[in-house]
């Protein structure tokens, strides 16, 4: 196990999960770079009402994370969210 500085991990904090595998880069035994999967699942725990109509609404996720998703998505879903560009892909 091994520790990895804040600044290493950045914006993808929100995103980490538990026992998740990732790349870790390394130089001379310090962390310098992290990649995470590129599509990672994660719950809907806050978001507005599900209704139709095609609009984006803001969800928080499991992790604390939030990313802009369809408006049919409810609290409790699980969701597929790129890593890489920090948006909704898909309901899981």
């Amino acid at each position: 196990q091994v520790t990895v500085p804040k600044d290493v991990v950045g914006d993808y904090a929100p995103y980490l999960q538990e026992n998740m595998t990732v790349r870790l880069s390394m130089y001379d035994g310090v962390p310098i770079a992290i990649e995470l999967p590129q599509r990672v699942t994660l719950e809907v725990v806050e978001t507005d009402p599900a209704t139709s109509g095609g609009k984006l609404k803001p969800a928080k996720l499991s992790t604390g994370a939030v990313v802009q998703g369809p408006s049919f998505i409810a609290r409790g879903e699980k969701l597929r969210i790129d890593t890489r560009e920090r948006r909704y892909v898909e309901r899981a």
